[in-house]
């Protein structure tokens, strides 16, 4: 394996020598055959590396048993079960090292096909692995250990097809918030990301930011609202970056998101829980109403005056869309919520 990654490696990043060395290069090379000094146009080099990565990737061992173990379709063989357990992590490890040094270059080249039996093996096997997480089964895996198929969903996501990822997101949207989030070791009333949860932010944060890809991968409101739940259990910069970009490429998500979130937001008032608030009130009469609510509660006059400067930016634009015409608003709401400012 360590020699595979360094052919592909040699080919990618080999260059040609200057033309005023081709000369005695070539003299070299017709005496010693030393393929150094082999010079190809960059068309061949990409034909040549497309050809040797294919016959990498089509190769019997690692086409069948990759994820093999995980998904229980061993080929045949006549070890014993801690043998091919140890066999198949070793080729799972080995061949995740070979897909990573070799996707980006497979999808610059245009052939991410020559792994795509490779990408449907990690599909599967991280929805076996959640579908056993939901039901408590045996295949659970201990919190705080990353399974080779979760290994392997991080680091090669953006070269899964979107129909892929957004089954995946799914299954993990539908996991139990305790999946999801896991108990500070220092104080165990703080709630962090789990192993799970890491990873299904990283797909959505990235998925948002990949100019490519036009599609967010929420697939329902259910399955949006269970982001802003997770939002609100479990403090995470990461998150709140995830519902702002998703927010800002399809705003009707507003509509879906729990006047929770905004309270949240509120609270802790970073810079994106600051746009994720003033979206929420400039797209959501409901969020504006909530908005409202919260700042007549007593004692908030002292605190929205201590911070006047954080919160100016959420006044500006509850004056702005506050004062438009809404039949479903009361005339008296907004009056009410001027006066007091």
């Amino acid at each position: 394996m360590n020699l595979l990654r360094s052919l592909i490696h040699r080919l990618e990043y080999s260059e040609e020598p200057p033309e005023s060395s081709t000369a005695s290069a070539q003299e070299e090379l017709d005496l010693f055959m030393d393929c150094d000094y082999l010079t190809v146009g960059q068309s061949d080099k990409e034909e040549e590396l497309v050809d040797m990565l294919a016959s990498i990737f089509k190769h019997p061992t690692l086409d069948q048993w990759f994820m093999s173990m995980e998904l229980e379709t061993p080929p045949p063989h006549n070890l014993n079960p801690v043998s091919i357990r140890l066999l198949s992590s070793q080729l799972n490890s080995e061949i995740l090292r070979l897909l990573k040094l070799s996707a980006p270059v497979l999808q610059r080249l245009g052939h991410l096909d020559l792994i795509s039996k490779y990408m449907h093996a990690i599909e599967k096997s991280v929805l076996k692995e959640l579908a056993a997480g939901k039901s408590g089964g045996r295949n659970k895996r201990i919190p705080g250990k990353k399974s080779q198929p979760m290994e392997g969903l991080e680091a090669l996501h953006p070269y899964m097809e979107a129909n892929q990822l957004k089954e995946v997101v799914s299954s993990m949207l539908m996991l139990p918030e305790d999946n999801l989030t896991v108990a500070d070791h220092e104080d165990e009333t703080v709630k962090k990301l789990s192993i799970y949860g890491l990873t299904l932010v990283q797909v959505l944060t990235e998925n948002c930011q990949q100019s490519s890809r036009n599609e967010i991968l929420f697939l329902s409101s259910e399955q949006f609202k269970v982001v802003g739940s997770l939002l609100q259990s479990c403090t995470s910069k990461e998150l709140d970056k995830v519902i702002l970009q998703a927010l800002q490429r399809d705003p009707v998500y507003a509509q879906l998101i729990q006047t929770d979130v905004l309270i949240y937001c509120l609270s802790h008032m970073t810079e994106t829980c600051q746009s994720i608030a003033a979206f929420l009130i400039q797209h959501c009469r409901i969020h504006m109403l909530q908005f409202e609510m919260w700042c007549l509660k007593p004692g908030r006059k002292k605190l929205l005056s201590n911070n006047l400067e954080a919160f100016l930016s959420l006044v500006n634009v509850y004056l702005k869309y506050g004062s438009q015409e809404d039949v479903t608003r009361p005339k008296y709401g907004n009056d009410l919520h001027i006066t007091y400012w």
